[in-house]
């Protein structure tokens, strides 16, 4: 199991390492507790963590405001 942690020493997410088959190996990534997704790769999933992790940080949605156009375009 690898936890990734904020600049604050916290954990924000989680990646475990399971066997689905005799063979095959996959990654569980939770984000926060809740399972977003499954991985072939390590990297891919940190990948997918990480940007959720950064998508967390934005407004969900679009922009409140419209930018409209300039004046001088109408």
């Amino acid at each position: 199991m690898w936890s990734l942690t904020d600049a604050f020493d916290r954990v924000y997410g989680t990646i475990e390492l399971r066997r689905v088959s005799a063979t095959d190996l996959r990654y569980r990534v939770s984000f926060r507790g809740d399972v977003i997704g499954w991985s072939t790769t390590l990297r891919l999933g940190c990948e997918r963590l990480h940007a959720e992790f950064l998508r967390s940080h934005g407004p969900n949605g679009g922009p409140i405001a419209s930018w409209g156009t300039d004046e001088r375009e109408r």
